[in-house]
């Protein structure tokens, strides 16, 4: 076996790969479960979206008939009418970051998804023995996992800016 030539972990499966393949793959699966994670966060944070501006409704509803017997009560319907406009600013503003945070976890598992892609192409090019090829890919792969990296920083912000959402809409819901 010349020096050049990929080893393996295991001589009786020589398809295996190094256990520096196998990180990667590890590497990869774990990126791919945290997406998944990150999806059912997203898709529970919509759906309670959804429910809360459901809810921002059925209380316009009652509001509009508080209204109607408060016009003997021009104090109380003032203040019911500012409420009514904080809890709608607060339900839109909830509703557009979430809007963001759908956006910003879409463009994190696209980033992820070509890190993978970059990273199964190194392991190819070295399993095949274009070693070159591999160092080449090198910058690439660093690349891509920063840009994985700042991708998932924008998620977390935009999920930060989610859960100041929900607080505000909880406050202005009273």
């Amino acid at each position: 076996m010349s020096t050049l030539e990929p080893t393996t972990s295991d001589p009786a499966n020589p398809d295996r790969g190094t256990p520096a393949d196998d990180d990667e793959r590890r590497s990869g699966m774990l990126v791919l479960i945290s997406a998944a994670v990150l999806v059912f966060v997203a898709v529970a944070l919509a759906v309670v979206a959804f429910l809360v501006h459901q809810n921002a409704s059925d209380t316009q509803v009652k509001v509009d008939r508080i209204e109607r017997v408060a016009k003997q009560q021009a104090a109380a319907t003032a203040s019911a009418s500012r409420d009514l406009v904080a809890l709608h600013t607060a339900a839109d503003h909830t509703y557009a970051t979430l809007g963001a945070l759908m956006a910003a976890y879409q463009a994190q598992l696209a980033s992820q998804n070509h890190a993978i892609d970059v990273a199964n192409s190194a392991a190819a090019s070295y399993n095949s023995g274009q070693a070159n090829f591999a160092d080449a890919l090198k910058t690439d792969a660093q690349a891509a996992v920063a840009d994985a990296e700042a991708k998932t920083a924008a998620v977390h912000a935009a999920l930060a800016e989610v859960k100041q959402a929900f607080a505000t809409l909880q406050q202005a819901a009273g």
